[in-house]
This record gives C-alpha cells, sequence and structure tokens, in this order.
C-alpha cells in the first residue's frame, strides 16, 4: 500500500530532472537566499566574521587534528565534556548505535563508489552523479559536530 503513496510529477518518469521541476527549485532557492544575500551585500565586513573568528590559522594544523579526533570521540569514544548538546560525558551512540552507524557509513560509501565506476562505463546515467552528490553532501552534513 505504501508504494503507491509516491507522486512522480515529472512527465518523464523519474529518468532525468524535468526542467519545470528544476524551475520551481532554483526560483525557491532564490527566495530562500535572497534575504541573506542582500544582507551581506550590504555589509560585506560581516561576510567573512565568523571564518576569521573561527578559521584556522597558517601552522596550526595540530588543532584540526586535534579537533577532528575529539569530535570523532565525541560521537563513539568519550562524549562531549559540556552539557550543550548532550548528557556530559556520555557519547552520542552507544555501541551498539555506533556500528549499525559505521555499517550503514561503509555502506554508503560502498554503494557510492558503485555507482561512480558505473557511471564512467554508462554515460548516459546522468541521474545516478546527482544521487551520489546529494548522499555525500547529506552525509558529510548530518556527520558533521554542531
Amino acid at each position: 500500500m505504501l508504494e503507491h503513496t509516491s507522486i512522480n510529477l515529472s512527465k518523464n518518469n523519474g529518468d532525468s530532472p524535468s526542467h519545470g521541476n528544476l524551475m520551481r527549485f532554483v526560483l525557491a532557492l532564490i527566495i530562500v537566499t535572497m534575504p541573506l544575500v542582500l544582507h551581506f551585500y550590504r555589509q560585506p565586513q560581516e561576510f567573512l566574521t565568523r571564518i576569521n573568528q573561527v578559521g584556522p590559522i597558517a601552522g596550526e594544523t595540530d588543532l584540526i587534528i586535534q579537533g577532528i579526533i575529539g569530535a570523532l570521540g565525541m560521537l563513539f569514544i568519550s562524549g562531549e565534556p559540556y552539557d550543550r548538546f548532550n548528557i556530559p560525558d556520555k557519547t552520542l551512540f552507544d555501541p551498539i548505535t555506533a556500528s549499525l552507524f559505521l555499517l550503514g557509513l561503509s555502506k554508503h560509501h560502498l554503494e557510492a563508489g558503485n555507482i561512480w565506476k558505473k557511471q564512467e562505463h554508462k554515460q548516459s546515467d546522468k541521474h545516478s552523479s546527482y544521487v551520489v552528490a546529494c548522499r555525500l553532501a547529506a552525509c558529510f552534513f548530518c556527520c558533521q559536530p554542531p
């Protein structure tokens, strides 16, 4: 019963994005981002303020590596010492959830690699590259510590 609930708005059976759907997406994107773009256009100094505050300085690669290890530790090993995002010193994932997360992440990367290999041999399948890019972006943003 649930397999019949999806609605396909494109006339081309989902083989590639239709121009109408693409134009609706671009219009929504412009409407949503325009206030922020206008703000940064009027106050260009604010565009790089936060990046300058938290961005890496030359020669601080050890701090970047330490931050990455700390973020991964927060997910699986030691937890975060502050109570902002979770219970203090409690990991985000318990051992069972962590193993399932890593299993799903590795499965995703293997499937993404297979799609890229297919893409090299089959140029007509343009939609799969969009799927891979969206999956990788979702994986990147979901795995980033807040």
